[in-house]
């Protein structure tokens, strides 16, 4: 019994030993990958529009549903079969009722904070749209919105509503035009 246990590590000895032998005297360097090839990282777009997925999640970049694998995890697989299209928002069109979250993949803080000044505007243009209609023929919304972003009929608007004793419009036409345009 003895010299079979003797025949059976002199065996794997001299195994080791010759595997050893086989490696090459000096191995090739290891390639180093950063974080940032190892993940696939969601590209950003600087596009116009933003975009609502099915659980109305909002997104900056349409693309960054192909690189959440597993994104839906958390509703029923019911539902996730209706989850097959994106809603397309012109970025300067959001209102706060259109998304419930941002999406922590393709959105950063610098894009947060614009959309926050977007719906700031958009919110004060409802409302400015929603107490002058009372008062005034505006038309549609959509047509209230295209004459204030000419700055004489904004003018016009400012010094009617400034004489007829509106507040809160700001304390001049510089102020009245932060409030209601965006930035581009």
């Amino acid at each position: 019994m003895k010299k079979i246990l003797f025949c059976m590590i002199a065996l794997c000895l001299c195994a080791c030993d010759s595997a050893e032998k086989k490696k090459p005297a000096k191995e090739p360097p290891i390639e180093q990958t950063t974080a940032k090839e190892e993940t696939k990282e969601v590209p950003k777009n600087n596009d116009k529009y933003v975009y609502i997925d099915a659980v109305r999640t909002l997104h900056i970049d349409k693309r960054c549903v192909e690189y959440l694998p597993g994104m839906y995890d958390r509703i029923s697989s019911e539902a996730t079969t209706h989850l097959h299209g994106i809603k397309y928002i012109p970025k300067n069109d959001i209102m706060p009722g259109d998304f419930y979250d941002y999406c922590s993949q393709c959105t950063e803080v610098e894009d947060y904070e614009e959309i926050q000044e977007i719906l700031r505007i958009n919110e004060n243009r409802q409302l400015l749209y929603n107490i002058l209609s009372k008062d005034y023929d505006l038309g549609t919304y959509e047509q209230f919105i295209t004459d204030i972003q000419d700055s004489e009929k904004r003018k016009k608007l400012y010094d009617a509503i400034k004489n007829k004793g509106y507040t809160d419009i700001g304390e001049n036409f510089e102020e009245f035009t932060n409030l209601f345009i965006h930035n581009q």
